[in-house]
């Protein structure tokens, strides 16, 4: 009974990672290559409508998913498993992806955020470690580091992705577009491994 539950918690979830990366790809990126880039102005009004049909279908995913979560999350199991399978869908449509529009720039992109999650995972650790261990006014100032590292490691990133992605422009080896559209998938990514390795580590009982 939880197996089907959790593979169909996967598929939409991975429909409706589907849809949110149908944005940056094909409305951002033509946005900046074509409209702004080359001046052609007559596909805006196209893309917009493009742009609305599409948000509106993947919100009533977004809202099915939220409802079949809630449902599946009574039985009796790890949280881990239910943030897996509505988490490992999205990462795994995201590597594709950018693995598909430039294999180098998108073996950079990986290890960046890896590097941003390998902090994330670190900070997490010193904050259930050290915890119970200190006075309380140290484990508020603990708490809310931990409660910022995601914002924060989005910002970082967002930033070296667009750093490296700049080198890459210059030499005529990706677009504008392409680095826009690499830097949402990256931070998508970012946010994906940050939620699911925040259900994996629990708080362990003080």
């Amino acid at each position: 009974m939880i197996l089907p539950s959790l593979l169909g918690v996967a598929l939409l979830s991975a429909c409706a990672g589907f849809l949110w990366l149908v944005i940056p790809v094909f409305i951002i990126q033509i946005c900046i290559d074509k409209v702004i880039v080359q001046q052609e102005a007559g596909s805006v009004i196209a893309l917009s409508i493009f742009a609305i049909v599409i948000f509106l279908f993947a919100s009533g995913l977004e809202v099915v998913l939220g409802i079949l979560t809630a449902r599946v999350s009574q039985h009796p199991m790890p949280e881990s498993f239910l943030k897996l399978a509505i988490e490992l869908p999205k990462i795994l449509l995201s590597l594709a992806l950018i693995f598909f529009y430039n294999k180098n720039f998108a073996a950079l992109t990986c290890l960046i955020v890896m590097l941003g999650s390998v902090i994330f995972c670190f900070i997490q650790y010193i904050r259930e470690t050290y915890q119970s261990r200190v006075e309380q006014r140290i484990q508020s100032f603990v708490q809310g580091t931990v409660a910022t590292s995601s914002r924060i490691l989005i910002g970082f990133t967002a930033l070296l992705t667009f750093l490296s992605g700049i080198a890459l422009i210059v030499r005529s080896e990706i677009t504008l577009g392409q680095l826009a559209v690499f830097i949402c998938i990256s931070v998508q990514l970012t946010i994906s491994i940050s939620n699911t390795m925040r259900s994996i580590i629990q708080p362990r009982p003080v």
